[in-house]
């Protein structure tokens, strides 16, 4: 799927304008200007308002999460705060948790092309994985290589991390209230995966 189109209107918010061609609507400038879209997640929240968790990244490379809530009478994604936190390093993917909390992948830590081309090569394990628990984050791999897609099981008991430079699909088992995870097995794929699904029988797919 290729980058939606963008349209930019006078209203501080999102607005979701045609449902084929996935066209939305941004208001407030300084989004207008720095917001480019990356990984992305939802959840439902007690009320049963849909929440976006939507990862973005500055014109000056700087990083954020977005988190919108869709407005039904409206039609329009209503823009409740934005984060950003030092472990926001340079975030591929994101995944929902809770209302408040997600799991974030770093895929690593260079902010410019050189060395980003660098860091591949030497194969240095500089990305991380992150929990964010609504007011603070922690690391759940303080190192890693090239981590990207990211997933949890539809327990929400497991993550599924995917090493893109490994070509590896590597499972945890989340323990501690998200304090840690338990490393349980790297399936070789001999081949880079992206971003995941997992379907109503658990099936993983990409």
């Amino acid at each position: 799927m290729g980058p939606w189109p963008i349209v930019w209107s006078d209203r501080s918010r999102y607005r979701l304008t045609n449902v084929e061609k996935v066209a939305w609507e941004v208001s407030d400038s300084c989004i207008q200007e720095q917001f480019h879209p990356h990984g992305l997640s939802h959840i439902v929240t007690a009320d049963g308002t849909v929440r976006l968790f939507v990862i973005s990244h500055s014109n000056e490379f700087k990083h954020s999460v977005l988190v919108l809530d869709w407005n039904r009478q409206s039609r329009e994604f209503d823009v409740v705060k934005v984060i950003e936190d030092e472990k926001f390093i340079r975030p591929n993917d994101v995944v929902a948790v809770s209302e408040d909390a997600f799991i974030l992948s770093n895929d690593g830590t260079a902010q410019t092309a050189v060395t980003n081309v660098l860091e591949l090569m030497s194969q240095i394990p500089s990305g991380s994985v992150v929990y964010y628990d609504g007011k603070k984050s922690s690391w759940l791999l303080p190192k890693a290589t090239s981590p990207n897609g990211i997933i949890l099981d539809r327990a929400g008991k497991h993550l599924f991390v995917s090493h893109i430079n490994d070509e590896t699909l590597s499972i945890y088992r989340i323990e501690k209230n998200y304090e840690s995870l338990k490393h349980l097995v790297d399936v070789p794929l001999l081949t880079s995966l992206d971003n995941f699904y997992v379907d109503k029988e658990g099936a993983v797919w990409t």
